[in-house]
């Protein structure tokens, strides 16, 4: 029963986070352009679709003279004279995982110090802020600024919640919630479709969404914090509490006064922030999986958004392109839930980052054969169903792998991923040459995959408590570097 209630309060929150991400995606759509005058019909005719913006800026065609743009669609390409800058427009749409290299210091600071629950509910309430903030942005560097501060809100609320359910959650059920909450992630694509189909002005497009995320985090308010952590902070009498109402919802007795839950029970403080960053260091195991986790997820992260930012670009309206993307990861997730839990979380991740890698390669020969579909574009959809197996996986997989006196942290420290997921849309965007780019991306996958075979498996093993039982794992494994 417990595992149901708090499946269904991850349900209620994960499908934020697509929303977040590729809102301005959809606020930043261009509406129809009208030609005025003879000169602007003839360049227009010369010109596709998507050279139309450059042709015009290039031309020095005159708003308002030359052409006018539909009345029925607000943009904040065109409140904050973008049209003719794109770079600084596609800055808007990677600004917020910028915001994940300030939410490794609040993350550190924030999941280990004042738990799981506090910290879903500090990123919940800055997201809500935040949101309502960008609906009056007056500038383009408020809107900026707003988004980089929605992307502390997202990374700091997605990883505090996971962690936070993770460590209620069974080993036997860990993969099942795993990807229950990410097809919950997926739902959050529709959501978004939605709401910007029938809202056409930018700024009414964030305050439908502001709407939307007062309800979706109201279980925050209801939920207890987890009761390893209070464990891991010698918190008994809170654990304790916990526990009960827990074993109360399920309706089974359960009485623990008298227990002790903890050998320590001199009533001394838990490990201060000092103390456990420098067992950290001292841990030589826990170094290399860290840093092996966050190249990994870095990598995985500049592959995920450099694939999924632009689909807006491909075929009719971005509408129909995100569907695609969400009915592409729910595919990936369904696989992902078998595979995960058949043949362990560390083959599952490798296979998919190495079949991405061959994949890239694949799509280095230039086969085209229609104006939408070619090979590139075929390869880049089946790409990204590896990719999304390893970026919801990894998720599950950094939870198994650090211990819980340090779990926040790692999750915190690995979130540095997201600022290089920055970096996907302007691979995507700045090398132009396809064979360059899906080389970048096969090189990227390749080692990736090759270093997360120094990583222990995890798949029906008890989540370590503390640092030590991490060495302890690897030398029961057999692995290098102990």
């Amino acid at each position: 029963m417990y595992i149901i209630f708090e499946t269904d309060f991850r349900i209620s929150t994960s499908e934020i986070a697509p929303m977040m991400m590729y809102i301005t995606e959809f606020q930043g759509v261009i509406p129809d352009l009208h030609c005025r005058t003879t000169r602007c019909h003839r360049l227009i005719e010369l010109h596709s679709d998507k050279e139309i913006p450059r042709v015009v800026c290039k031309e020095n065609l005159s708003l308002g003279v030359d052409y006018v743009f539909d009345g029925n669609r607000t943009t904040y390409i065109l409140d904050f004279d973008l049209y003719c800058d794109p770079h600084r427009a596609n800055l808007l749409s990677g600004a917020m995982l910028l915001g994940s290299v300030v939410s490794i210091f609040t993350g550190v600071f924030l999941f280990d110090a004042i738990g799981r629950r506090k910290s879903c509910m500090f990123g919940a309430s800055l997201n809500l802020v935040t949101t309502l903030a960008a609906t009056f942005a007056p500038s383009y560097f408020a809107f900026f600024v707003l988004r980089v501060l929605h992307g502390v809100a997202m990374y700091c609320t997605f990883n505090a919640c996971y962690i936070w359910v993770l460590e209620f959650v069974p080993r036997k059920y860990r993969a099942l919630y795993n990807s229950c909450s990410m097809f919950t992630y997926c739902a959050g694509y529709p959501m978004l479709v939605g709401i910007c189909y029938v809202i056409h002005d930018w700024r009414h497009i964030n305050l439908a969404a502001f709407s939307l995320f007062v309800i979706i985090y109201l279980p925050v308010l209801f939920l207890p914090d987890s009761p390893r952590y209070l464990l891991s902070k010698n918190q008994d009498k809170a654990c304790k509490r916990v526990l009960m109402r827990y074993a109360k919802l399920a309706g089974v007795p359960l009485d623990l006064n008298g227990v002790q839950l903890i050998d320590n029970i001199s009533g001394d403080a838990a490990p201060s922030f000092k103390t456990r960053l420098f067992s950290f260091w001292r841990e030589r195991s826990m170094v290399l999986e860290t840093f092996v986790v966050m190249y990994g997820s870095a990598v995985i992260n500049i592959l995920y958004f450099g694939l999924n930012y632009g689909w807006d670009t491909f075929g009719d309206t971005p509408y129909a392109n995100y569907l695609y993307v969400c009915w592409g990861e729910y595919l990936a997730y369904v696989l992902m839930m078998f595979v995960g839990q058949l043949i362990g979380r560390r083959p599952s991740i490798v296979s998919a980052c190495g079949t991405a890698c061959v994949l890239f390669v694949v799509g280095m020969v230039d086969w085209t054969w229609s104006e939408v579909w070619n090979l590139e574009r075929v390869v880049s959809l089946l790409g990204m169903m590896m990719i999304a197996i390893a970026y919801s996986l990894r998720f599950l997989y950094i939870g198994e792998l650090a211990p819980t006196t340090h779990r926040g942290g790692v999750y915190a420290v690995c979130t540095i991923s997201g600022a290089a997921g920055f970096l996907g849309p302007l691979i995507s965007g700045v090398i132009t040459n396809k064979r360059a780019k899906l080389g970048v991306f096969a090189g990227l996958a390749g080692t990736a995959s090759l270093l997360f075979l120094l990583l222990p498996e995890t798949r029906g093993r008890p989540i370590p408590e503390k640092i030590k039982e991490v060495s302890d794992r690897r030398k029961k494994q057999g692995l290098l570097f102990c």
